[in-house]
């Protein structure tokens, strides 16, 4: 317990029991399957089946929102990856098709409550994106995979712990925004403790 009585969720994830589809696109397929493999050795190591792991493809970054969609209707997964990789060429299509296909992945995610984690790069070169495929500057598809099971695992707890409706029996009843902002500070500061500590091991 915080301040006041404000509680901090300390989300506590079971991800062998967790279904996560990875959506990826066929363009660019070397940098991309190098995403992919980042990704798929980051949900093992931390504890997912793989039987629990679905990949599909699509052609390109543009097609992977309508794919989300389909998959987030579902109702099959607890979360899904999108991979892909965009580099910058002569027109203003590279800006198009960044911007579109991060806007519509949101989207799908806050209008269907499933976590998407968006692991789409939008580099200016094929040398920047190798570096962040498994190059110098790491692998992206590894971190899209940590950021969707820590956001499961946030999403997880806060519909284990509270019903939001009937919080403090009202949405703002007795609530200080400073103590809220203070709350939320030291739950960050937490979070970032904790992947401090996986790093370390």
């Amino acid at each position: 317990m915080l301040r006041s009585g404000i509680t901090q969720l300390d989300p506590d994830l079971d991800t062998e029991s967790l279904q996560v589809a990875i959506i990826a696109s066929r363009f660019n397929a070397g940098v991309v399957d190098r995403l992919i493999q980042g990704a798929v050795k980051t949900l093992i190591d931390q504890g997912l089946a793989p039987q629990g792991i679905a990949l599909m493809r699509v052609p390109g970054a543009w097609e992977l929102p309508l794919l989300a969609k389909r998959l987030a209707d579902s109702g099959a997964f607890d979360g899904i990856i999108a991979l892909g990789c965009v580099v910058r060429g002569e027109t203003a299509h590279f800006d198009v098709i960044v911007n579109e296909s991060g806007r519509g992945l949101m989207q799908v995610s806050l209008e269907s409550g499933v976590p998407i984690s968006n692991g789409v790069l939008a580099c200016e070169s094929e040398a920047q994106a190798i570096a962040r495929a498994g190059g110098e500057l790491g692998n992206k598809g590894e971190e899209a995979a940590t950021a969707l099971l820590e956001l499961i695992g946030v999403v997880e707890a806060v519909e284990t712990t509270f019903d939001m409706l009937e919080l403090n029996d009202g949405p703002n009843s007795g609530l200080d925004i400073d103590e809220v902002m203070d709350a939320m500070e030291d739950m960050r500061q937490a979070l970032e403790a904790q992947e401090r500590k996986k790093k370390a091991r």
